[in-house]
């Protein structure tokens, strides 16, 4: 439901734009700020699923969709579109409906926003479905790119070998060679 969240809340700010269109913003005062939340919350998941497939992967040939396909199990009933556009619609009413609260309006134009609720959750969950074949792209795209990148560094990285001089054995006879510490009794 975590990824989930940020969709559903464009849901019900969307919904609430859509219902009273600009004549006060959904959250009050903190309105402009709860869409900044969602857009950055949506961005920190889209760069997530980027990492999470470029280091699943590590360039071995994966197909778009079969990465999109381990993307979408991070979401709610595996990323089916039935199943997103139901936890979307559930979420963005339930933030809907606290929100409305919160700015002291009660459950004000709710049956008019659920009437919008569930068509915008519909076009949300499209878009996050085909975004997460994008996402994955992308994730494969960067993979590939540091896979070339070790590939061409390699030699720059190599130990070189170091030459290694073979020490005689030193005799046991009592006496003092070269610099060593004399001896103590």
């Amino acid at each position: 439901m975590l990824v989930a969240a940020a969709p559903a809340l464009l849901v019900a700010l969307t919904a609430h734009v859509a219902g009273f269109g600009s004549s006060h913003v959904l959250g009050g005062e903190t309105g402009r700020y709860l869409f900044t939340l969602a857009l950055a919350w949506a961005a920190l998941l889209t760069v997530a699923g980027i990492l999470s497939i470029a280091l699943r992967t590590r360039g071995l040939g994966v197909s778009p969709r079969a990465a999109a396909a381990t993307l979408a199990e991070a979401l709610p009933g595996r990323g089916g579109i039935g199943s997103l556009t139901a936890s979307l619609a559930a979420g963005g009413y339930a933030f809907y409906l606290v929100l409305e609260a919160l700015e002291g309006h009660g459950l004000q134009g709710s049956r008019l926003s659920l009437g919008i609720i569930l068509p915008l959750a519909a076009a949300i969950a499209a878009v996050v479905r085909l975004s997460l074949t994008w996402i994955a792209g992308a994730g494969l795209s960067l993979s590939e790119l540091a896979g070339r990148a070790a590939r061409a560094a390699e030699p720059w990285f190599r130990p070189a070998p170091i030459p290694v001089r073979v020490a005689r054995p030193v005799e046991r006879s009592g006496r003092r060679r070269g610099r060593a510490p004399p001896q103590r009794a």
